[in-house]
This record gives C-alpha cells, structure tokens and sequence, in this order.
C-alpha cells in the first residue's frame, strides 16, 4: 500500500500514445469511467459506441462475434482503429480493447486468427513450448488488430468432473501442471505485447454450477483451497499482470460473498496477504450467479469495487437467455451514475477508485500503444501460425491413437526387443550398467550411475501417475533403480518384490505401448524445431501424416524411435552423417508418393548400413547390422 500511496502522490502518466494526464484534472464521472469494460454493436464505431466513451467514459471494450458480427481480421482492426479515433476526440486515455481468446470452444475472434486446441489438449502433448507458442501466436495477431488485452489463460484446476462450465478450459486437473502451462502462456503473452489476464480467482474448477445461471458455492476449508485451487494464483501472482475474478461462494472464507465481492478474498488474501500488484477484473457482472446474491448490476458493481475490484466487465448476455439480459448503453449509464453518486454520498471513496486508476494507468502506458505504430503480421508470421495449428493437429493425432493401435504396436515392439519374452521384461545385460524394464527396455539407473543413455523408466512412472493408472508399492516413490548393481538384481530375482514387478510389467503392456506413442510427439516437436526452413517443416510433417494414415506407418513411426533415438544428439551421429527418426524422415521428404512403411523401412536399412560404415570401428558393429535390418523389416508386415 505505501508503494501505490508513493506512486498516487506523484502520479503523472505518458504513454507511447502521447496521453498525459494527471489524476486531479479528471472529473468524478470520467474517473468511475474509466473502471468500465463494455460491449455494444457494429463492425465499426457507432452511435451506441460514441455514446459509451463520451457520456459514460469507459475505459475499455470487449469484443464477441455476435454483438460486432466480425467476419475477417482487417474488419477487427478497422474496429479497433475507429474505437480508437473516436477515443480520441473525448479523451486522451486510450482504450482497453479485450476480447476473450482462450482456444477451444472459447475463441471470439475465429474468421482471419488461428484456431488452436483447448488448453487440456495442449496439455496432453507435456511439451510445455508449445503453451509459449500458441498463446505467441494469438498475442501477435490480437495485437496487429488492435486488442490489447486478452482474459487467457484460465488457470482454474479442472478438479470437478461435473464442471459445466471449465472443462477443457483447464490445462489440467493436477495444479502444478495448471502452473507450468499458463507461465508459459503468460510469457508468450508479454513476450508479443498483449495483457494476459488470468482467470477465475480464486478458482472455477470445482464447482458443478454454472456461474451464469445461478451462484456456485465450493465447501473446501482454506487449507484444502491453498493446495489445489488457489495454488496457480498464488504461484502466477508474480508473473500475471491483471486477474479475472470468479462468482464463486467459497463458503468456509467468506460465507456471506461470492469471491467476485468479497474483500476478504480480493483485499485480505490478494492484496494484502499475498501482495499482489496487478490488475483485479470482474468477470462480467451481468451473469445470474452474481446478480442473485446482489440484487442488481449496480450494487454489484458497488460490491465488486468496495471489495477491491479495479475493472468493472460489464460485457455479454447471459448464455441461453433472453437478449434483453444484454445491458444496453443506457444501462451503462445508468450504472455510472449510481457510481457516481456513490461516491458523492460517501458509500464508495474516491480515494478507492485513484488506487485502482493508478493500476489501470500503468497498465495502459504499458500495452496501449497506438494502433498505427503496431506492426503488421508478416507473411512469413502467418505462416509459422498456420503450420503450428497443423502441427499440433498431427500431435494431437498421435496422441490420440486408437487402443487397437496401441496395442499391436506394443505387442510389436515387446517382440523386437525380448522376443515376447515375459522374463526379459525386467532384464539386466550382463554388458550394462543399468536395468531394463518393459516392452520398451525402458533404461532405469541405479544411485549415482548414470551414463550417456537416456533413461526413460522414471519418465514412464511419471507419465503412469499423470494417467492415474495402478503402481506396485515398491516403485511409487522410488528415485532411482531398486537394485543397486546386476549382482544384487540376481540374487532377488525370486523375491516377492521382483515377482511383482515383473507380473505387473505382464499385464500392462497396452500402458507401454501408450507411454511409447505419447513420447512421439514431443520428439517430432524437436524435430521440427530443429529443421532448416518452414518447407522443410512441412515436408517432414506431410512425410508424418502419411506414416499416421496407416497402422504399419505408425509402427514404423513409434518403434525406429525407441529402437535408434530421434537422430537429433551429436551423440547420435558419425562423420556428421546420423541415423536415428530425423535422418529417416529427411530422406523420405524426397518421395512425391504418399509414403508407405515400405519406404520408411528402405531408408531406414539405408541409414543403419551407413552408419556402421562410419563408424570408428565399423567390424564392431557390423555384427549388430543384419540384426537391425530383421527388425526394420517387420515394418510391412503389421
């Protein structure tokens, strides 16, 4: 507070926009003004527009498809560019123009900007650069068509799955997952210029209400909240720039108020407890959840303000009701009166509303920037984003394999590497340091004896407790290989312990196979991070989607992957020439035919004999080669 109180008392704001002004020169009605998002209609400033900024002086806007009806990306920036004209003429404090680009099934903007997937399936692939790139992308094409803020990401954890209204929304039920994801997206966000606003504190995740139509209350006791459900809050709080408010009754904090309202929640906790700085921006105060415990739009605003709200969000009608739930312009400026008088009866202080004017003002000589000074999305952007929703759309593809595939690319690969041998499940080579265990011989290291071997076993038990699947006992904590050397793993080869593995290990091997799939994404990821041009990207990814059209394809695919690496290590390389998924797929970039497994197996042949040619002892590893050439082989024959 003695930080704001500094900043207040020396308060004098210029922006890139050139907008000086001093909060003592503002009126009262263009001070409770400036706290207001609103919506009206038209693909261009209108009479209704007009009205909004000169007699209510609203701070910002926030666009929806069916109220401004925008069928192309120059009409989004015309739009912004004539909101922004018209600013002008009544004020020199620019716009906040927002809209709600989430990805998924919430996207406002669809004609002329990228589509991508919902948070949840962005999650799914666990490559955490693609959260940066997507949130990029929208940031670059948001901010070439004007919009300066954007109400992403939702960091609500998904815990309920009777939520009707999160879902999908949610990067995932696990909070520490929910925080990795949207600290990505928060820095790709303000890497590109735009304010993320994340949303819904203090969390939507576990109700079973929708918020639009009546008020959701969530039972938790504090403590249970601090460790699931405030947790991304609490840990973004330094990163996030503005948050987004929830009409949520948390009934063991504040029995009396919806989060959205509530000062021992939005003042207490956020501000004072956890110290945060940003922005606090209602969700739209029009929603039933709300309006059912204040009574009115009015005295919620009021609420939402005495409680510690900065921006007041007043846009959208209410989902499957009447278009008259929708306010209108003059509602707004019957609101702003009531404000108004508020404050000139003593119910609201004006002191209150500078402490949030400061914020916002901040906020704006940071990311409102004149229009025409923003850059243009270049040709070559476009393309980067159009490729990147093919990408994950592939992605997602593999992801997704049918059970059927998974499991005849399991039993596959459990045949090349033990010859369907359920013993050599859990084996330790007599010429290694480490255990092998699974279809995959997923390497696993004893304490403090790693080697220049992946080790992909820990990676598995991750990925097991991500899908919740069932783990013997004896491995749920483990941070390294139960048996300390190959000695002791053969003295307890037939104790309780090691039979239970090994049985476990049996009966699971549709799960190997998933883990084998689900490790191919993040690989072709890297692989097209890796690539020289966007044409060769697009190659290598045409070259993919062929191998994927088919089940032996894909086998091809997921097995020469786990059998000879992704070729991108210097490691993986002789004489500069490699061998492993990358060099394969390069060469197979050269076939005009869609390619088959057939041709994946020849250039794969290819790439092995080369590499026993390059090798510093080529007689060492020749007698591996016939060996190699069997199992790629099995490729066409699925």
């Amino acid at each position: 507070m003695k930080k704001l109180i500094l900043f207040l008392c020396a308060f004098l704001i210029t922006s890139a926009q050139g907008f000086c002004t001093n909060l003592k020169e503002l009126s009262l009605e263009q001070k409770v003004g400036q706290l207001f998002i609103v919506h009206f209609h038209g693909k261009e400033a209108s009479v209704e527009a007009e009205l909004l900024i000169q007699k209510a002086h609203v701070g910002g806007f926030i666009y929806y498809g069916w109220s401004n009806t925008l069928e192309s990306f120059e009409q989004v920036k015309d739009l912004s560019l004539s909101l922004n004209e018209l600013n002008q003429k009544y004020c020199q404090i620019p716009l906040f123009l927002s809209t709600d680009q989430e990805g998924g099934r919430v996207n406002r903007l669809k004609i002329g900007f990228s589509q991508f997937p919902s948070n949840r399936e962005l999650a799914s692939l666990d490559i955490t650069e693609i959260a940066y790139q997507t949130a990029a992308a929208q940031a670059k094409e948001l901010k070439a068509a004007g919009i300066n803020m954007n109400y992403a990401p939702v960091v609500d954890v998904d815990s309920n799955p009777k939520n009707p209204i999160i879902g999908n929304r949610s990067y995932s039920s696990d909070p520490d997952k929910v925080i990795i994801y949207s600290k990505a997206a928060l820095a790709g966000y303000k890497d590109n210029g735009v304010l993320a606003v994340i949303k819904h504190f203090p969390g939507h995740g576990d109700v079973s209400i929708d918020s639009h139509s009546n008020t959701p209350m969530v039972d938790k006791t504090p403590l249970l909240l601090e460790q699931i459900h405030w947790k991304p809050f609490s840990a973004l709080k330094n990163e996030a720039e503005a948050m987004m408010t929830a009409h949520v009754l948390y009934s063991k904090v504040d029995p009396d108020h919806p989060a959205s309202v509530s000062s021992k929640l939005l003042t207490d906790l956020l501000r004072n407890s956890w110290r945060f700085e940003g922005l606090v921006i209602s969700d739209s105060l029009i929603m039933k959840g709300l309006i059912k415990s204040e009574e009115s739009v009015e005295k919620a605003a009021l609420s939402a303000l005495l409680a510690g709200t900065d921006l007041l969000c007043f846009g959208g009608k209410l989902l499957n009701e009447p278009a008259q739930d929708e306010l209108t312009p003059s509602d707004i400026l019957r609101i702003h009166s009531f404000l108004v008088d508020a404050v000139k009866t003593g119910k609201l202080s004006e002191k209150r509303i500078d402490e949030s004017l400061a914020r916002i003002f901040k906020a704006k000589e940071k990311y409102c920037t004149n229009l025409s000074a923003t850059p243009l999305i270049s040709s070559e952007e476009k393309s980067n984003h159009a490729f990147l929703q093919k990408e994950i759309t592939l992605l997602l593809k593999i992801d997704n394999a049918t059970a059927e595939t998974c499991e005849k690319i399991a039993k596959k690969v459990w045949h090349n590497e033990t010859g369907s041998s359920k013993k050599k499940l859990l084996y330790w080579n007599p010429q290694e340091d480490f255990l092998s265990l699974g279809i995959g011989h997923f390497i696993w290291y004893p304490k403090d004896k790693k080697t220049s071997f992946e080790e992909g076993f820990p990676d598995y038990l991750a990925y097991l407790k991500s899908q919740k699947a069932d783990i013997p006992y004896h491995l749920q904590n483990a941070t390294c290989c139960l048996w300390g050397s190959r000695e002791v793993f053969i003295e307890a080869q037939d104790s309780p312990q090691t039979r239970e593995i090994l049985e476990w290990l049996g009966n699971t091997m549709d799960l190997q196979g998933k883990f084998l799939i689900h490790k191919v994404p993040s690989v072709i990821h890297k692989i097209f991070s890796a690539c020289s041009s966007l044409k060769e990207k697009e190659n290598i990814l045409k070259v993919i989607q062929d191998l994927t059209n088919t089940q032996n394809g894909f086998y091809a695919l997921v097995d020469y992957l786990n059998f000879k690496g992704s070729g991108l290590q210097p490691s993986e390389r002789y004489k500069t020439e490699g061998w492993g998924l990358f060099q394969v797929l390069i060469k197979l970039t050269t076939y005009s035919n869609p390619v088959t497994a057939r041709d994946f197996a020849f250039e794969a042949k290819n790439a092995l004999t080369l590499r026993v040619k390059n090798a510093p002892d080529p007689e060492k590893e020749k007698k591996w080669l016939t060996g190699w050439i069997n199992r790629v082989n099995t490729y066409d024959t699925m």
